[in-house]
């Protein structure tokens, strides 16, 4: 549809040619400041034609100037993303939920549904934002959830999202990996998105990611699976055994990796007694995901 306001996003799109290689992108991100900026969305903009009040074009050349020249994340921009039904608020340095992140925990929320209200007990190490923790408590009321991170600026973002989302099933931990939890505690569930990008990797990412976004949340020595390794080593002393997980064939380890990871994970799960070893693709066939089931043998 030719009118006024997509052709005024247009125009504006030509301002990031510096950051997007095709048109489609640089309008979408115009898009998502526009949205943002005027509290409607793109196909109520359109419908409506509407029209942009000279405050909203002014704070719209800000965000376009700070994205396009410092390199700033449109979603530190906007302030929040959407993900798994709720409503994530960014704030540098902590990581920017991913969509391919968004795309597992997904998947596993589906499955935990089928457990019905059971009281099950989860542990998320490195929860950075707390999005997946969040999005498994809203979905999962009777689930007590322990999230852990390193960072208090990561922590105190997540008990800020707990909060706007209404959340309480959540007990934010300061931690690396399990050295601060209780060695007594067992979960039914393990999850992560550690940090698993090697320091190589890190010197070929946008600067939208290396000005902007924390290096100790996304680096990782030993080819970026040091802290993937030190989560499987330890976690089978963390999980307990439950048979409704095992009867509805649900992992009980989900670990986000790299997408050149996954032989290398799938044999250290292995090699600490996990079974039914998975490597999932994400939407863009790329490796993503590992998840394994842990079998306590029989007393």
């Amino acid at each position: 549809m030719n009118n006024k306001i997509t052709s005024f996003v247009h125009t504006h799109a030509t301002h990031l040619e510096s950051l997007y290689e095709h048109e489609e992108e640089r309008e979408q991100a115009v898009w998502w400041l526009l949205e943002a900026i005027t509290n409607k969305s793109q196909a109520e903009l359109i419908a409506h034609d509407e029209q942009i009040t000279k405050n909203q074009i002014e704070k719209l050349h800000e965000l376009i100037v700070m994205h396009a020249r410092e390199k700033i994340p449109l979603q530190y921009l906007i302030g929040w993303v959407p993900f798994a039904q709720t409503r994530i608020f960014v704030e540098p340095p902590t990581l920017i939920p991913r969509p391919e992140t968004e795309e597992w925990t997904l998947k596993l929320l589906k499955m935990l549904t089928k457990l019905g209200n059971s009281h099950i007990s989860i542990l998320e190490l490195c929860t950075g934002s707390g999005c997946i923790a969040i999005a498994l408590a809203r979905t999962l009321p009777n689930a007590s959830i322990d999230a852990t991170d390193t960072s208090h600026t990561a922590l105190a973002l997540a008990k800020k999202n707990a909060e706007y989302n209404k959340v309480s099933n959540i007990h934010f931990i300061q931690s690396d990996v399990y050295d601060q939890l209780n060695p007594h505690n067992q979960y039914d569930l393990i999850i992560a998105n550690p940090p698993y990008i090697t320091p190589h990797e890190w010197q070929q990412l946008s600067p939208m990611v290396t000005k902007w976004e924390d290096k100790h949340a996304l680096v990782a020595e030993n080819d970026g699976v040091a802290i993937i390794q030190r989560i499987i080593s330890n976690a089978p002393s963390f999980l307990k055994k439950n048979t409704e997980f095992i009867q509805h064939n649900i992992p009980q380890l989900w670990i986000e990796i790299g997408y050149t990871q996954g032989t290398h994970v799938q044999t250290l799960a292995e090699k600490a007694g996990f079974s039914n070893v998975h490597i999932e693709k994400d939407l863009s066939g790329k490796e993503r995901l590992i998840h394994a089931q842990y079998y306590l043998s029989e007393e």
